[in-house]
């Protein structure tokens, strides 16, 4: 999960960490892992949401030169975008549970991505028009 969070960029050179979800997976599944971390804020903030749309054009352009890959393999990103934010969620919910207390951010943090998981309209296949 290549992310802002996971990779140092300095004087040109890329150092990337954090592999404990590496994992040989469908193609698909890569790109919507790209998408989920720059999409994940994106009905919070409009402008936000506005670079999400241009990263989205802009990456799946330039998959699309080095990969192919079917119409009904890109139909299933979304698919993948639900399996992220899913785990995601049930990583949250284990740490947190050994927790004793949980302090307001964190409770909204697991509130947010309970009501992503229930309400997936944000992962509808109009994601990738």
């Amino acid at each position: 999960d290549i992310h802002q969070g996971n990779f140092f960029h300095k004087d040109g050179k890329l150092t990337v960490f954090d592999f404990d979800d590496s994992s040989y997976h469908y193609f698909a599944h890569e790109i919507a892992i790209a998408l989920y971390y720059s999409s994940q804020y994106m009905k919070m903030d409009k402008s936000y949401g506005e670079y999400v749309e241009q990263f989205k054009k802009h990456f799946i352009r330039g998959y699309k030169s080095v990969m192919t890959l079917t119409d009904d393999e890109y139909k299933t990103i979304p698919d993948f975008l639900r399996l992220r934010h899913a785990l995601l969620y049930s990583v949250f919910c284990n740490i947190f549970s050994q927790m004793e207390t949980l302090n307001e951010r964190q409770k909204e943090m697991l509130k947010r991505h309970k009501e992503r998981v229930l309400d997936d309209s944000w992962t509808d296949e109009g994601f990738l028009s």
